[in-house]
């Protein structure tokens, strides 16, 4: 789906359920209708962020939004932080901070695997493709990269198997 209209995203999302198994719906972090309509259609909702204080207010911004949401559509929408462009060793304090007040918060959920800042992950926005496209002749670690991104996969299903059959009405 490419399109970020208002008055088409959810005939987009219905059509693109219908055809695949995952829709994956990839919107800009701040609040707007359009993700408010993304959400209210969301089965699990991925909150990216980096272990900055700018990126923990625009998160907890989303998360209200979802609350607002999960008022709205009377349905519990699941949610989780997934910390991105982390460093693999030598987090600075701040890091470990920010993302330890949402880890510590038993109102969040959060993923344990992190997106490590990689090399690879920056050559797909350069060269396009996925990870498994690059070559490792040209990009540094590209084995740990495709690993990375293994566990994350694994996780969102992981997720997304404890939250089926999980839905509740929301008062």
């Amino acid at each position: 789906m490419t399109n970020e209209s208002e008055k088409t995203i959810l005939d987009e999302i219905e059509a693109a359920a219908a055809s695949s198994t995952f829709v994956i719906i990839d919107l800009e972090g701040t609040a707007s209708r359009l993700s408010s309509y993304a959400i209210s259609q969301s089965d699990f909702v991925i909150i990216p962020m980096k272990e900055q204080q700018q990126d923990a207010n625009a998160a907890i911004a989303v998360i209200e939004e979802i609350h607002r949401d999960m008022k709205a559509v009377r349905r519990t929408i699941p949610f989780a932080v997934l910390f991105t462009q982390t460093k693999v060793v030598a987090k600075s304090r701040t890091a470990r901070f920010v993302s330890g007040q949402f880890r510590q918060n038993d109102k969040v959920d959060t993923f344990q695997t992190e997106i490590h800042e990689r090399d690879a992950y920056a050559a797909i926005f350069a060269a396009g493709g996925s990870v498994r496209d690059l070559n490792a002749k040209e990009v540094n670690n590209l084995e740990a990269a495709i690993l990375n991104a293994q566990d994350f996969a694994a996780e969102v299903i992981d997720k997304l198997r404890r939250q089926r059959g999980t839905a509740k009405e929301v008062a």
